[in-house]
This record gives C-alpha cells, sequence and structure tokens, in this order.
C-alpha cells in the first residue's frame, strides 16, 4: 500500500495449461508482474511473454446505508438525552 512491499510471490507457468494462482491478499493498490526468460518451450520467440486472463478480484463490501441510519438514530438518541438533561438542569436553576 502506498508503495509499501506486503506481499511478495514467485511462480512456474508452463505451456500446457492454464495455472492457477489463489493469492487472498488484502489492502492491495498495485500489483506488477514480471517474467524473465525460461526453458525453450517450443513455441516460438523468447519466452518471457505473460498472458492474464480471468483474473477476480474479491472486493471487501462497504457499508450499506443501513450502517449510516443506525448511526443517525444513535446521534438523534444522543442528542435528545442532551436535551432532557439540560432542561432538567435550568428547571433545577431557576
Amino acid at each position: 500500500m502506498q508503495g509499501v512491499k506486503n506481499y511478495s510471490t514467485q511462480g512456474t507457468v508452463g505451456v500446457a495449461g492454464p495455472t492457477l494462482f489463489t493469492l487472498n491478499w488484502w489492502g492491495i493498490d498495485q500489483i506488477i508482474y514480471r517474467s524473465s526468460p525460461g526453458t525453450y518451450a517450443g513455441v516460438g520467440c523468447c519466452g518471457s511473454q505473460v498472458v492474464l486472463d480471468n483474473i477476480t478480484i474479491g472486493m471487501v463490501p462497504v457499508p450499506g446505508p443501513e450502517a449510516g441510519a443506525g448511526l443517525g438514530a444513535l446521534a438523534l438518541g444522543g442528542m435528545a438525552l442532551y436535551m432532557k438533561n439540560r432542561r432538567k438542569e435550568e428547571a433545577v436553576a431557576a
């Protein structure tokens, strides 16, 4: 996060089929993929290409409007209690 390296992994992929990597990382704002030339696989060129497909990113749900309504009700209750105590103090002082 913000340029700090929190996670790192290395993986080996081949040309025989797809390779699944499940990382279960959280709080990531940047991912850097680096490939390096490997063993020649007989598919042409130099062997340093990477293809990413079907990437699934799970997001942590943000509290919905219900959370805001609950906090609003709590604030109104606190204000009502404050006003009630203030009126009692004014009545005693008078």
